[in-house]
């Protein structure tokens, strides 16, 4: 049986705003998408690099770390480090606020539901403030922009959003299904775990085999038949 997950938040406006949560893999993609977009272009997302003495007189790239941007009696190797990694450190802010507006945006354009009001109740408002600054005309964006810009104070957003982010963090299954999902995972690594107990004790008894001496009336690797009383090995 489903959880039913959708919470109520009623705004200092008036404004009731049914919060239910999204899948976090659809925010990932988002933030995939983010980061292929910035990449294209040219932000130096990756870590920047710098040669090492190998083979011969080859060399080898390897990542460059804060600790090793000054360089002993090479002024000029230094300042390329400080400088590509200074880039580096503001292409990661710059992906960083921009996952954070993207995510704001998905979880409050899809996880924030409520009845949005006609234009004129307070579109006019918006422009006649901004001096007619362009509200967004695709209906989800509207609907981010109306909670970000005009119904939602400052406080009120970071609440909202991080009630749905936490709500989003649980929503994967029902409290039954993640018993039942333990449960069978457990089941797995206990059976994995015996079947490994199991050949291990096996190979162990063969040697153990291999390595004790022949039963009274038993036959050698050679043939022969031993006689573990006269070998002073009978108990």
């Amino acid at each position: 049986m489903a959880i039913d997950v959708t919470r109520e938040y009623v705004s200092h406006g008036g404004l009731t705003i049914h919060l239910r949560p999204i899948p976090g893999r659809l925010i990932n993609l988002a933030i995939s998408r983010l980061e292929e977009e910035l990449r294209s272009e040219g932000l130096p997302l990756d870590p920047p690099t710098y040669e090492i003495p190998a083979f011969g007189s080859s060399t080898v790239s390897v990542p460059l770390a804060e600790d090793l941007l000054e360089v002993e009696d090479d002024p000029e190797e230094t300042e390329r480090r400080k400088t590509v990694w200074k880039a580096h450190q503001e292409a990661l802010a710059k992906l960083s606020k921009e996952s954070s507006k993207a995510t704001q945006s998905a979880l409050l354009g899809l996880g924030a539901r409520f009845n949005m009001p006609a234009d004129e109740e307070w579109l006019t408002e918006v422009e006649w403030v901004t001096n007619g600054a362009p509200v967004p005309e695709n209906p989800i964006d509207r609907r981010v922009f109306f909670l970000l810009h005009y119904a939602l104070t400052d406080m009120e957003v970071q609440i909202v959003v991080g009630q749905l982010q936490m709500m989003s963090v649980g929503m994967m299954a029902s409290e039954s299904d993640v018993a039942s999902f333990r449960g069978g995972f457990q089941g797995k690594m206990a059976r994995g775990l015996r079947a490994a107990i199991a050949a291990f004790n096996e190979g162990d008894e063969e040697e153990q085999m291999d390595s004790e001496p022949d039963a009274p009336g038993s036959t050698s690797d050679d043939g022969l038949e031993v006689d573990a009383e006269a070998m002073g090995l009978d108990e």
